[in-house]
């Protein structure tokens, strides 16, 4: 497969033996033997540019264990907490299954909580609810979320030429 890494501006070619396909933190992931790394590695799957089949055959070892390695192996997330002013309340409740705990305030408000691999992945979710979501946590991302709407209303301000 051709693979671009995470910081990495050019993809590299690896050749790995697929072991599982899992699901964490919003990525879809294809854990393996890497045979460049000579080791097992974890590929994020929407950062694999090009995919072949090869003909070779491999078998998955029998001492590997999933569980296991997704225990052990670093995971970076950002847990989220965003409340949901009333009249947005309704996005929220239609979107339970996405949310780590939820709570319905007095005000009619609605208080959730999720994680995601990084800011920049937080800060795409929060924006995509337009003004019905507001950061409680954590202050960075509520940085990070004006800092992309500043941005925004900049390039569309009605003197900006495209």
């Amino acid at each position: 497969m051709m693979y671009r890494g995470q910081g990495q501006p050019e993809p590299r070619q690896r050749e790995i033996d697929p072991y599982a396909l899992v699901h964490r933190g919003g990525w879809w992931y294809s854990v393996g033997y890497c045979h460049l790394r000579q080791a097992l590695r974890t590929f994020r799957v929407d950062r694999i540019i090009d995919l072949g089949v090869l003909d070779e055959t491999f078998q998955t070892p029998p001492d590997f264990d999933l569980r296991t390695y997704l225990e052990t192996e670093p995971q970076s997330h950002v847990n989220v907490r965003l409340c949901f002013v009333p009249e947005g309340a309704g996005i929220a409740l239609d979107n339970q299954p996405y949310w780590d705990t939820f709570e319905e305030q007095a005000d009619g408000s609605v208080v959730v909580t999720f994680a995601v691999p990084d800011l920049n992945w937080a800060a795409s979710i929060v924006l995509s609810y337009g003004g019905w979501a507001v950061v409680l946590d954590p202050p960075e991302l509520r940085d990070l979320v004006q800092e992309w709407a500043t941005h925004i209303a900049e390039l569309h301000q009605a003197d900006n030429e495209w």
